[in-house]
């Protein structure tokens, strides 16, 4: 695989999770904010990125959401699909990835490394990593990442 580059600097480059994918295609808590910053994400140069495990993620999170009640399995293959559509480059792991991912599971002090990969990727990419999972982005943030942002810290942009 050719080595990733970020885009020109006239682009903003960001690792979204797989969370926040679901506040976009779900009724979750930060669902609003998320589509209005996403539409400003998407009119700007904005170039969102996400590793493969995002795809897994994502699937884990509607059938988990049809399993406990919240939604229909109609439902969670609709937002699959709308997921799907956002234009979100997904990037497939490589050697020096999962490295980085173990690394950063270390470093952030977790026993599992999948969150991790968002990291991993946001680092190599020189990106901001975004993320409806509070409790990540503390623990990034205690390690220093001041890249590291929380979806529930967003201002939207009202004009």
């Amino acid at each position: 695989m050719p080595p990733l580059s970020r885009p020109p600097k006239t682009f903003a480059t960001i690792v979204i999770d797989a969370n926040l994918a679901a506040a976009l295609v779900l009724d979750l808590e930060f669902s609003e904010l998320t589509s209005q910053v996403w539409r400003q994400w998407q009119t700007s140069t904005t170039a969102v990125f996400a590793p493969q495990l995002w795809l897994y993620e994502l699937a884990t999170i509607l059938r988990k959401a049809v399993a406990l009640g919240g939604i229909q399995a109609q439902t969670a293959e609709e937002a699959l699909v709308a997921a799907l559509q956002l234009g979100v480059t997904i990037v497939d792991a490589d050697e020096d990835q999962c490295r980085s991912a173990l690394r950063w599971a270390e470093r952030l002090g977790q026993t599992a490394a999948y969150d991790s990969f968002y990291l991993a990727l946001a680092s190599r990419l020189q990106a901001d990593f975004w993320s409806a999972d509070r409790r990540l982005v503390n623990a990034a943030r205690q390690a220093g990442l001041r890249w590291a942002h929380w979806v529930g810290e967003l201002e939207v942009d009202a004009s």
